[in-house]
């Protein structure tokens, strides 16, 4: 989701494709991570349902980032800078963070330890890159 939201930005600035590369690498990953996350996940206790909120919010987050990038494309940077200026992009970034927290997050908890890099608290990044790196 960083990746998908970096390539976001940086195309919105610039309207350069260049910068849309993070983004296309996150829509490749995603659906092999989720795979990857679902069956860690899918033998605890609230597993499933823990995974589809993910899995839902993660949706919810592409459609707008497409939706602006789309219009962008179209050469309507203004309605582009409308939807982020909806918040709802945030919205749901807020929500996924909630749903990460220590108190949300007791089935990734008690997954493996791979499953657990996936959707940490604090940050929502992919499996074999530690936080805070890009």
């Amino acid at each position: 989701m960083l990746d998908a939201e970096t390539g976001q930005r940086g195309y919105l600035l610039t309207n350069n494709p260049v910068y849309l590369q993070p983004y296309h690498a996150a829509l490749s990953a995603i659906p092999a991570d989720q795979q990857r996350l679902g069956s860690q996940v899918s033998a605890v206790p609230g597993g499933r349902q823990y995974f589809a909120t993910l899995k839902s919010l993660v949706a919810a987050k592409l459609r707008v980032i497409a939706e602006t990038i789309k219009l962008e494309r179209a050469g309507d940077h203004a309605g582009a800078v409308r939807i982020v200026g909806t918040n709802a992009g945030k919205q749901i970034m807020d929500e996924a963070r909630a749903t990460t927290t220590a108190s949300n997050a007791t089935p990734l908890r008690q997954a493996p330890r791979a499953a657990r890099t996936w959707y940490p608290a604090d940050r929502l990044h992919y499996p074999g890159r530690r936080p805070g790196r890009r």
